[in-house]
């Protein structure tokens, strides 16, 4: 067990129930987006695994135990009726549509009984795109033969090691989340120029309409994430809105119902502008999500509907952290270190 959760394991039976009491009239979305176990030779993006199913499975069990699990539409009566919460209630959510949320996460849920919504990309559910840019880039890197590249405007690397590309990944993809869409393509030809990695024998790794029917029917509901996972603001205005209104479109069509929710791609603050939230007022989106981390309460909501703030996992999150991340306890933490150490790390 890592130090890291081995702290967590001796704090969370004192601070989560502590801190549970400060958030019972809080609202506390989780984030998710792959659910899968990790092997050691992964081809794409691993910091997109957010449980095993394993341990999704003792989440959801405590979720159970524990919480009140809602979706947005009891959330939407809350706001609406100003109702007073007394106890915390959580959302679960899960971005992008990845294969795996119906092929594990689904099953879980459809066991507990617990609602849950998935933001569509809907090029990848249709077909029309194989690859979103992040797992290509970790693709690419991973297979590469080279053992080193330099890319005009995106810089040099050597890849001689493991070490070394995963550093690589990383450092391309905050680069590509920082430049505009169209910069961001003309980088991924360079890249896909340079490694030279066949992609068109990859198997399918999203949902298809068929299984998001299926879900829409049994306590799964979806939100949009635009067509393409554009970043809004790094398009332009007319370019931001089209992806926002066909994606909702699409949906609605396949699964007839209303889409209600969105979901910012990469979702900090960067990511939005109060032009995107006049979009999403125009075509009745009730709320829209960011990644940062929080939780909200009902009057925060009702004031800000479409900046609400989620509780993200990842794959070797302990139990206990878990624990401490739903009471708010890390929420706290990483302010008391941005205060007094100024340090960007994420806990």
């Amino acid at each position: 067990m890592s130090l890291r959760n081995t702290c967590c394991k001796l704090t969370a039976p004192l601070l989560t129930p502590i801190f549970k009491g400060f958030q019972k009239d809080k609202i506390i979305i989780l984030m998710y987006h792959r659910i899968l176990n990790l092997s050691f030779n992964f081809s794409f993006d691993e910091a997109l695994i957010s449980a095993t199913p394993q341990s999704f499975e003792t989440q959801m069990s405590y979720l159970k135990n524990k919480y009140e699990v809602i979706n947005f539409n009891d959330l939407h009566s809350i706001v609406l009726h100003k109702e007073k919460i007394q106890r915390p209630k959580v959302i679960i959510t899960f971005d992008d549509g990845y294969l795996d949320n119906y092929l594990y996460a689904y099953p879980i849920l459809k066991r507990y009984r617990l609602p849950a919504l998935i933001f569509l990309t809907t090029d990848y559910i249709e077909g029309k795109r194989k690859l979103f840019w992040w797992d290509e880039v970790a693709y690419l890197i991973k297979q590469t033969k080279e053992t080193y590249i330099e890319i005009d405007k995106i810089g040099s690397y050597f890849l001689d090691s493991p070490a070394l590309k995963k550093a690589t990944i990383t450092k391309i993809q905050s680069i590509f989340k920082k430049i505009t869409e169209e910069e961001k393509n003309k980088a991924m030809d360079r890249l896909r120029n340079t490694c030279q990695v066949e992609t068109n024998c990859l198997e399918k790794m999203f949902l298809s309409w068929e299984q998001v029917k299926e879900m829409s029917k049994d306590n799964i509901s979806f939100g949009a994430h635009t067509c393409s996972h554009v970043i809004a603001s790094k398009v332009s205005l007319a370019k931001a809105k089209e992806e926002i209104v066909c994606s909702k479109k699409i949906i609605e069509e396949q699964i007839n119902q209303e889409v209600k929710v969105f979901a910012y791609p990469n979702g900090k603050e960067d990511d939005y502008n109060q032009e995107i939230i006049k979009i999403l007022q125009e075509n009745k989106f009730h709320y829209a999500v960011l990644t940062i981390d929080g939780s909200n309460s009902i009057e925060s909501i009702a004031k800000n509907p479409y900046i609400l703030r989620r509780v993200g996992l990842r794959s070797y999150d302990h139990l206990d952290y878990f624990k401490l991340q739903l009471c708010g306890a890390l929420v706290k933490a990483r302010k008391i270190r941005d205060t007094f150490f100024n340090k960007e790390r994420v806990l």
